[in-house]
């Protein structure tokens, strides 16, 4: 979206409010859109062709062009709607502990501030002290 002076506009996200309690306050997980796994989400991303009956009619090379429409044809399989899960899921699972609204980041990212004025190498926080931090348990 852009203003009179062709310059972007952030829009302001549409948050949603969650069902599952551990993305219910987190601002990242709440802009991002509904998980859809039923009839609306084939209709998203299926690409149908239209193909009307006078093209058959049609020269050999307008014929030719008309076939090339079948490279646009996307019928989504099961595949496609398990691949969707996962991404999803990866991604709202990820965004848990990047809640900036909650105290355990804030002290994490304090935590980290220290670190760096100590000039301790994070990576080495992360492998040791980290792994018991409750901020970094992904799982």
């Amino acid at each position: 979206m852009t203003n009179q002076f062709n310059c972007r506009v952030m829009e302001s996200p549409d948050y949603k409010e969650q069902i599952i309690d551990e993305f219910k306050g987190n601002p990242l997980i709440e802009a991002l859109p509904m998980i859809n796994l039923d009839k609306t989400a084939i209709a998203e991303i299926e690409q149908k062709i239209e193909i009307r009956s006078e093209e058959q009619e049609y020269e050999p090379i307008l014929r030719s062009m008309c076939i090339r429409r079948l490279n646009d044809l996307f019928v989504p399989l099961t595949v496609h709607f398990k691949l969707y899960k996962s991404v999803s899921v990866l991604i709202r699972r990820g965004y848990i502990n990047r809640n900036f609204t909650s105290k355990s980041y804030e002290k994490m990212l304090y935590e980290l501030h220290d670190l760096r004025k100590e000039n301790v190498e994070i990576n080495s926080y992360f492998a040791n002290e980290g792994a018991n931090h409750k901020a970094m348990r992904c799982w």
